[in-house]
């Protein structure tokens, strides 16, 4: 039974982001600082106060402007406000196979989901540029019922495979926040990490 609502979730879940939210919301929160909230689900951009990218060394970051979602799908995020989505961006990096120096990776951090009965389904997008990555590495901390978050989920994506699109993550109670580690197995600068947006979808749990 357990499988089967995860699965009406990810249904759900892949109508809302790459359907009727994807082109904007009726009304919306603004965090003012890189996230949104509307209708259930909370998406935080590349920038603002709620990422952060570690390490790597300056010169490894790079930016890609008009690309990403809000860059290169979705220009509209609030239909009540009319506020664009943004920044208008996406950040790549090269990946790293070890070494001083190359502790490389960005966190998204998700603000006000804290109530130990929403169920959350966390949504990567990938873009169609600086993605060529076969192992995205992703860790997001998460909780289970009835306890508060803390356990790390880790998985991978493969990047190369998606293009303009948001991809399922993971799932589980009270998500807090995901990140995207810059090391990978394959050889040294031999492939681009894409940093883009990623949402969480949240779901009332019980009575």
């Amino acid at each position: 039974m357990k499988k089967l609502i995860l699965v009406f979730l990810i249904l759900l879940g892949l109508y809302f982001v790459g359907g009727v939210n994807a082109q904007g919301c009726d009304s919306c929160k603004s965090e003012a600082c890189g996230g949104y909230e509307c209708n259930g689900w909370e998406r935080v951009a590349d920038g603002g106060c709620q990422w952060t990218k570690y390490g790597g060394e300056p010169n490894r970051w790079a930016i890609d402007w008009n690309e990403g979602f809000c860059g290169n799908i979705d220009t509209l995020i609030c239909r009540n406000t009319g506020e664009i989505c943004g920044p208008s961006h996406m950040h790549w990096a090269y990946n790293h196979s070890g070494g001083v120096g190359n502790d490389l990776y960005a966190n998204w951090d998700f603000d006000g989901n804290d109530e130990l009965d929403k169920y959350h389904v966390v949504w990567i997008f990938i873009p169609d540029d600086h993605a060529t990555t076969t192992e995205g590495r992703y860790t997001s901390t998460i909780g289970d019922p009835g306890g508060p978050a803390g356990r790390r989920e880790q998985y991978q994506i493969d990047q190369s495979a998606y293009s303009d699109q948001w991809v399922f993550g993971t799932s589980g109670y009270n998500g807090q926040n995901t990140m995207l580690d810059g090391f990978t197995f394959e050889c040294q600068n031999c492939s681009e990490i894409g940093f883009d947006e990623i949402q969480q979808n949240e779901y009332t749990v019980g009575s």
